[in-house]
């Protein structure tokens, strides 16, 4: 240390020991010298809490990452998403999500099925039987007949007609579920200005 003439300067430093367990002090001119041991260091045995041999400490600092190791991993983080990426990600998987939506939903609609055809479904009724499944009461004009198509899908895409009436019948055609679970029809009868029921005796009114 460098001071000057009446200063006082301290300082902190590790030195060796010798090998009967001295140190030694040197000072150009003439001052005090004072020493403060503050901690000493002692051999350790292997296994101490805390401590470890120089052994020890060289093989755990060998199994460290050294320079290589850390460009690796500099170059291996560079090469993953940044927030650009991940933010395209979000769009691509929001965007699949949409497309999955509007798939399901097309795939869920169900399109016009046609139950009757030529001049048929003037007043038409419809009723959901204790099946589940749609029953329809309907005039087919082609024959003036009152008919029902007991639908055997829920979309009617199948069913079975029967002929409940015929002679110019049909006209302003209801249908209900009774209390029984049958259908019960109230409809016109053109012919003789006659309002008449029907009453089925089974779900497809067969009967």
């Amino acid at each position: 240390m460098n001071f000057g003439s009446g200063q006082t300067i301290a300082n902190a430093v590790t030195v060796p020991v010798s090998p009967d367990g001295h140190i030694c002090l040197y000072v150009y001119g003439t001052a005090h010298l004072l020493v403060d041991a503050n901690g000493y260091y002692t051999q350790s045995g292997s296994g101490t809490v805390d401590s470890y041999t120089k052994s020890e400490t060289d093989t755990k600092f060998n199994t460290k990452a050294d320079q290589t190791d850390l460009n690796t991993l500099e170059a291996t983080v560079n090469a993953k998403a940044d927030q650009t990426d991940l933010n395209t990600l979000e769009e691509a998987v929001n965007t699949k999500a949409e497309e999955s939506a509007l798939l399901t939903l097309a795939t869920g609609m169900q399109f016009p099925t046609v139950v009757d055809s030529v001049y048929v479904d003037f007043s038409t009724s419809i009723a959901i039987g204790n099946n589940g499944l749609p029953i329809i009461s309907y005039d087919d004009s082609s024959n003036g007949d009152l008919e029902v198509a007991a639908c055997t899908s829920v979309n009617c895409s199948t069913s079975t007609i029967t002929i409940i009436d015929s002679g110019d019948v049909g006209l302003d055609t209801s249908i209900a579920i009774g209390n029984n679970g049958l259908p019960v029809i109230s409809y016109y009868d053109t012919g003789n200005a006659d309002l008449k029921v029907a009453a089925c005796t089974s779900v497809n009114c067969t009967g």
